[in-house]
């Protein structure tokens, strides 16, 4: 008895190892199947976005053709935020989502929520006015497309539930403090003040349980769309090492706050001009360029992009041609792809640092369409100095050689 028992156990246990198992490679299919589907849907969509980039520029173009061509590049941005969005939906369901930090320029990001919100204000016929600290960083680094879930989300709220008065936007510089030569930590505090209906002392904590709302002056609390969250956000702010809270009182309106170390570059970035290119930026910065792409069109729009900055570029096909070409001369700086036939672009950076080491090698930055948070992790790991998603912005290019050439000032000095 005792036996059949102890083998029915050990059954047990072999159907539990079983189904784990299954449990964890079908997540891992999963997973593999979305970077796949983010990768295949990029590539096509850097042709699209790169041509339409190329031709905002193009100086015989009437109004009506601009327009149609900002119908063009516009339409592939918002189907490039709806692959991001599934990528998301896959990490919030399997309880990885991670943060992507990138650099962005701060001041025009928080003008972009102000026309939001505006617009929004306007529509309930109520005051909306922000104020930015005149010290506020210029090219943080940081997770954008969270960080405006955060404050959409909560100024969505302020002007939802306030029908008289005004909605304040405060953003404030509190400190600051060096992290390396490149890096800084810049203390930020956003505060979202509105006049509307608050919330009751007794319902504060309720606000921040998944999926509810308090009532317009009621303290019921409600589902309110398929928006965000002020859990969400709480969980976002957490990630971010930040916590949202609040302060309210019924009927007197609300104060909600949000305090935020965020990563700041010590280089100042160029305007984002994605639409506008400077025929004389290769005077400013004198660099010779590979780019090691094996697809063609990506190789087409990568050329035309660099030559309206006013640099001649040498393409290579895989790493095999990149390592062959870099033997006859060598080369300031590589854009380079990570999925090639022969020798990857992973692999590639590994012999790079083989042969030449890493005073004499130049300087590498991923261009792929590999956009997750992990494929940025493994081109960091092997000893690339930067990394690019396709589709390629043009701010992004001038942005990574603009930091080239910082870093070279910075190893003189």
């Amino acid at each position: 008895m005792l036996e059949q028992q102890k083998e029915q156990l050990i059954q047990q246990n072999l159907e539990l190892e079983v189904t784990k198992e299954n449990a964890i490679n079908a997540n891992r299919y999963k997973s593999q199947f979305l970077t796949n589907m983010s990768h295949e849907l990029r590539t096509p969509l850097n042709g699209i976005l790169g041509i339409a980039q190329i031709f905002q520029d193009l100086p015989k173009l009437s109004s009506e053709e601009k327009e149609d061509i900002q119908i063009i590049y516009h339409s592939g941005v918002h189907l490039l935020t709806l692959i991001d969005d599934i990528l998301d939906i896959s990490k919030i369901e399997s309880g990885k989502m991670e943060l992507k930090p990138q650099d962005f320029n701060f001041p025009d990001f928080l003008q972009k929520i102000v026309k939001i919100c505006h617009y929004s204000a306007r529509e309930k016929s109520i005051n909306f006015s922000y104020q930015f600290n005149a010290n506020i960083p210029i090219i943080v680094n940081a997770d954008e497309k969270c960080l405006k879930q955060i404050l959409l989300n909560l100024l969505g709220n302020a002007i939802k539930f306030t029908d008289i008065g005004k909605v304040d936007f405060i953003v404030d510089f509190i400190s600051q403090t060096d992290k390396n030569e490149l890096f800084c930590l810049s203390k930020i505090k956003f505060q979202i003040i509105d006049t509307g209906v608050g919330i009751n002392s007794e319902k504060l904590a309720a606000i921040f349980l998944p999926f509810e709302q308090v009532a317009e002056g009621e303290g019921k609390l409600k589902s309110q769309g398929t928006g965000l969250g002020l859990a969400i956000s709480q969980k976002i702010a957490e990630m971010m090492g930040g916590e949202i809270k609040v302060i309210s009182e019924l009927s007197q309106g609300s104060i909600f706050s949000l305090e935020l170390d965020l990563l700041t570059r010590k280089v100042i970035s160029v305007q984002k001009t994605a639409n506008t290119f400077d025929a004389t930026f290769s005077q400013k910065f004198p660099i010779k360029i590979m780019i090691a792409e094996d697809n063609l069109v990506n190789q087409k729009i990568a050329g035309k992009i660099f030559k309206k900055l006013g640099y001649q570029v040498i393409i290579v096909n895989n790493g095999i041609e990149a390592l062959s070409t870099l033997k006859q001369e060598m080369y300031d700086v590589i854009f380079m792809d990570i999925q090639m036939p022969e020798l990857d672009g992973l692999e590639t950076t590994k012999a790079i640092y083989q042969e030449w080491g890493e005073t004499n090698r130049p300087y590498i930055i991923a261009l792929t369409a590999n956009a997750m948070p992990s494929d940025r992790d493994q081109c960091l790991s092997v000893g690339m100095d930067d990394y690019i998603s396709k589709p390629v912005k043009v701010e992004k290019i001038v942005e990574s050689i603009q930091l080239l050439q910082q870093r070279r000032f910075n190893s003189r000095s």
